[in-house]
């Protein structure tokens, strides 16, 4: 094999040597504390494989990529302690929710520096919402990567585009203007225009989605299908697989519960 296939392959393995991780450890398959340092590892080396390969200016990024990898390490180790303390009983509606916004912080910095944005990024974590039925009526967003002034606990039917055909489908889906779409309230009003929504697949029962994230950027069109597939959803997909592992570890029956 070659060496440009040998370097496909192991960049294909990593991400998912990654999710099996941190299932295990979370699931309690792994119980030593060893597993946080190698999951941190191979995160560091992923990104470092995918910019060398695909031609980045590696070390123009080295020093960015430190600083973010390095909070994102102190989430890792967090929830760590968090799952030993809580797991087999779950965690509670505001330790799981602390803890997705952590993560959305991180993953909103990866998704700047993937994207080379000259503009700040939201991150936001949709979840699903379930009639007497328990069937799926609609997504509302649980958590943001920080407050804003703007911020909304907003509730997307599971008819529209975005967000809830990501959840419907498990396919990442672009809205290159909201101005555009149909069904959405006040979408002149809407500080962001453009949203790439990525559905949080591993770890739910038989592939089910569990959630949906969404990134959000002012400007129309800024996310382009080509920066989604090869920059975007590789950088930010550990980040993905361990929202999904919180989510995954909500207690047992648990509504959700939002803010007003």
């Amino acid at each position: 094999m070659g060496q440009g296939a040998t370097g496909e392959a192991t960049e294909l393995a990593l991400p998912a040597a990654i999710g099996i991780l941190g299932a295990l450890q979370a699931f309690g398959t792994i119980e030593s504390g060893w597993w946080a340092a190698l999951l941190i590892g191979l995160l560091v080396f992923e990104r470092f494989l995918i910019r060398y390969r695909r031609g980045s200016a590696l070390y123009q990024l080295l020093g960015k990529i430190r600083r973010v990898n390095t909070s994102f390490a102190g989430n890792l180790d967090d929830m760590l302690q968090v799952i030993l303390r809580s797991h087999p009983s779950g965690l509670s509606e505001e330790t799981s929710q602390r803890l997705c916004i952590g993560l959305l912080h991180r993953l909103r910095h990866y998704a700047e520096l993937a994207l080379s944005s000259e503009q700040p990024l939201r991150a936001t974590l949709a979840v699903p919402l379930k009639d007497a039925h328990n069937t799926v009526v609609a997504l509302r967003v649980w958590c943001y990567d920080e407050p804003y002034h703007e911020r909304r606990w907003t509730r997307l039917v599971i008819g529209l585009e975005g967000a809830p055909t990501a959840y419907r489908t498990g396919n990442v889906q672009i809205i290159r203007d909201v101005r555009n779409v149909a069904g959405i309230d006040q979408p002149e009003l809407r500080p962001y225009k453009s949203v790439v929504s990525i559905p949080v697949r591993p770890g739910g029962p038989n592939g089910a989605s569990l959630a949906v994230v969404n990134v959000d950027a002012r400007e129309p069109g800024f996310f382009r299908d080509e920066d989604v597939v090869e920059k975007l959803i590789p950088m930010i997909q550990p980040v993905v697989n361990t929202l999904a592992v919180v989510i995954a570890l909500r207690q047992p029956g648990a509504a959700y519960e939002f803010g007003s």
